[in-house]
């Protein structure tokens, strides 16, 4: 079965999410604005867990703001 992708909405790019994540990506903000050096964020889950939905749509969640420059 091939699975579709969640549509990601420019505006509110966790609408769409069912697993509820917008919480972790704020969490994972916090820690980002805490650190004033360099550092490596490491994720790791199975396959098929969602890991690059929910980095596209923390992405999208970052590039709405102007604090932040990301890259995917």
């Amino acid at each position: 079965m091939i699975k579709s992708e969640i549509e990601i909405n420019s505006e509110n790019p966790f609408l769409n999410d069912k697993l509820d994540r917008e919480k972790i990506a704020d969490v994972l903000t916090k820690i980002i604005d805490g650190n004033s050096g360099n550092f490596v964020l490491s994720v790791e889950s199975r396959w098929g867990t969602g890991k690059t939905t929910f980095f596209k749509m923390w992405k999208q969640k970052l590039d709405n703001t102007d604090k932040y420059k990301t890259i995917y």
